[in-house]
């Protein structure tokens, strides 16, 4: 497990650097590209803790994290039905996205460089 979380870690860190750096050179496209990229790998990460039930405990913020995050996707896919509120949800999620990314990258780093070293303890 500590093993494929230092990867998971490691593997969003390397996307970051490396979509931000070629969306400075190349634009847009390359930020968007980007965002879904990184998105399904974030996403990928939460289903293999949610499946096994890895440091998804009530009280701690990954936990909080992930219903966030399936709110924000079951309000992407009914805003299908109402084009208005479609468009909404993009806007907000395109400022929250580089936010939310950010913060779950941090959730891991907290998890491999110090939930590992002190495992009785509980820190989140």
């Amino acid at each position: 497990m500590k093993r494929l979380k230092q990867a998971d870690f490691y593997g969003q860190l390397l996307l970051l650097l490396v979509f931000f750096i070629t969306s400075c050179v190349n634009g847009f496209m390359t930020l968007m590209i980007g965002y879904f990229v990184l998105g399904a790998w974030q996403l990928t990460s939460m289903a293999v803790h949610f499946y096994n039930d890895w440091h998804m405990h009530r009280h701690r913020k990954r936990y909080q994290y992930f219903y966030f995050s399936i709110i924000a996707i079951l309000l992407l896919c009914g805003g299908f039905l109402f084009p208005t509120v479609l468009l909404l949800v993009f806007v907000v999620m395109f400022f929250a996205a580089p936010v939310m990314a950010l913060y779950y990258a941090f959730l891991c780093y907290k998890e491999v460089f110090h939930a590992y070293k002190r495992p009785s303890e509980i820190i989140f």
